[in-house]
């Protein structure tokens, strides 16, 4: 898959979050973010392989207990940073509905207002990707750039870049650090593992933190469900 760039309606993270209507602090309005990623919840549904969603409910009552810790990243058993490679898991995470809208969120991990997930799976490395929430909002990804391995990257800086029906969008770092891994498959089938996948095949890169700290400032997995509800 081609990663050559086109400016032209590319989204900065500033513009991003104008248009999301998403404030830092807890606020969220309506707006495209809700608009074009959320509906009715009588109609909720996703196409997401995280999950199949029908008529049945999500057990959130399971799910919310799990977003509510304040460390869902945590782990007592972590392999050494030293060798380690990252690899897509088998499993599926638990996932929680965001009220009124059709996408989800996974309770095992951290995230940020821009819509990036981010999971620790090594001691003192991380995994990040975009949220379903992004997925929705972006629509058909066609074209990915990712940084390079050894790349620094600083919070809130951009690390990626994607092409999409809808969006052009950068993305954003939740944390500062050295890129170990890229998930080269994206490159092969965008659509399958991004749009499709994103909380499991769609990770995109792992990043060794260099300011661990930082990783105590993230939105929890019950604080991103509520910034992104849909007020009915």
């Amino acid at each position: 898959m081609s990663g050559k760039l086109r400016k032209k309606q590319t989204v900065t993270r500033r513009q991003f979050l104008k248009e999301a209507s998403l404030v830092v602090g807890g606020t969220a309005i309506a707006s495209l973010a809700l608009t074009s990623a959320c509906g009715s919840p009588g109609n909720s549904s996703t196409t997401t392989g995280t999950t199949t969603t029908t008529s049945t409910p999500v057990n959130t009552t399971t799910n919310t207990s799990t977003a509510n810790t304040s460390t869902p990243t945590a782990t007592t058993s972590l392999p050494p940073a030293e060798g380690f490679v990252y690899s897509t898991p088998s499993e599926r995470p638990p996932l929680m509905p965001i009220p009124g809208c059709t996408t989800f969120t996974a309770t095992d991990r951290l995230y940020i207002v821009e819509h990036m997930w981010i999971k620790l799976v090594a001691e003192n490395i991380v995994v990040i990707g975009i949220t379903e929430k992004m997925s929705e909002l972006m629509d058909k990804i066609y074209s990915l750039y990712l940084p390079e391995i050894d790349h620094k990257l600083t919070k809130e800086g951009y690390f990626g870049y994607g092409e999409a029906a809808k969006l052009n969008v950068e993305f954003v770092s939740p944390v500062s650090g050295t890129v170990r891994q890229i998930n080269n498959e994206l490159y092969i089938d965008i659509e399958m593992h991004v749009n499709n996948d994103p909380y499991v095949s769609g990770w995109m890169v792992t990043i060794e933190l260099s300011n661990p700290e930082e990783l105590d400032e993230l939105l929890t997995p019950q604080g991103y469900t509520d910034l992104n509800a849909k007020v009915l």
